[in-house]
């Protein structure tokens, strides 16, 4: 690039840049890319022992396991609460409802 710049420039051949040893500074060649001379090697992994297979299946079933159970216990807590609601509201307590939230200032019935 330099070389192609120095050329438009009008700069003479003697004048040019110098290395650090005092040769003028050429543009490198490119050499051409390396011939592929290997055949391919399949690598194949070791195959597991039938320890980590069996591991491998326990901890897949017991995550399955621990995701159904955490759905479970949510969907138990949700029924749950609806209840307690339920049951607050029927003993005439002032206990908000998710349907009917508290309105600040009114006047409850009496009960």
């Amino acid at each position: 690039m330099t070389d192609m710049y120095q050329q438009q420039s009008g700069i003479p051949p003697q004048r040019r840049p110098r290395d650090p040893y005092g040769h003028p500074s050429q543009p490198f060649t490119r050499a051409a890319p390396p011939v592929q001379t290997r055949t391919k090697t399949i690598i194949i992994p070791p195959r597991d022992g039938t320890a980590m297979t069996a591991l491998r299946g326990t901890a897949y079933v017991l995550t399955s396991l621990a995701s159904l159970l955490f759905i479970a216990v949510v969907i138990y807590g949700y029924v749950q609460l609806g209840r307690a609601q339920a049951a607050l509201e029927q003993l005439g307590g002032g206990f908000p409802s998710i349907e009917a939230p508290a309105t600040p200032g009114a006047v409850l019935p009496p009960g």
